[in-house]
């Protein structure tokens, strides 16, 4: 992303283009995920990707005033993707899963963090918001708070 355009993933290109049906000069919105949202308009494509031209940039676009740091007991896993699913679009800055007592045994594999990645961007998209959320593990409750 240069000051005037920004190019989008392989999978948010085809997303664009296959199914909202998008050519050029299209109107569309892009964020960064590090707080920037984006009015765009579908200039070009290149090699698959789409290129939009930036026709404003708005920084902190629907986020909060403050952060909000979620610590959550590990439950099962459809629960944990429900609690990612909800939370991010209430405002949650980071969600931190814990193992602990009561919850599951093990912190969740890189795999499942990359598919809670993929639901926080959904829920970023839906919810118009302009930075990631931060989703981290902790083998306990002790070294989630010392962090």
């Amino acid at each position: 992303m240069d000051l005037h355009h920004v190019r989008l993933s392989a999978e948010e290109s085809h997303h664009l283009l296959r199914v909202h049906r998008a050519q050029e000069g299209t109107p569309f919105q892009a964020t960064d995920g590090r707080g920037a949202f984006l009015d765009c308009v579908l200039d070009r494509i290149e090699d698959g990707r789409v290129v939009g031209r930036i026709m404003e940039r708005r920084d902190g676009w629907g986020e909060l005033g403050r952060a909000i740091d979620l610590l959550v007991g590990l439950p099962d896993w459809p629960a944990v993707e429900q609690v990612v699913e909800h939370a991010v679009p209430l405002g949650v800055t980071a969600l931190h899963l814990v193992v602990s007592e009561r919850s599951a045994p093990e912190e969740p594999s890189a795999s499942r963090l990359d598919r809670l990645g993929r639901i926080a961007r959904a829920g970023l998209k839906q919810s118009r918001r302009s930075r990631l959320q931060r989703i981290q593990s902790w083998p306990s409750l002790a070294a989630a708070l010392t962090a």
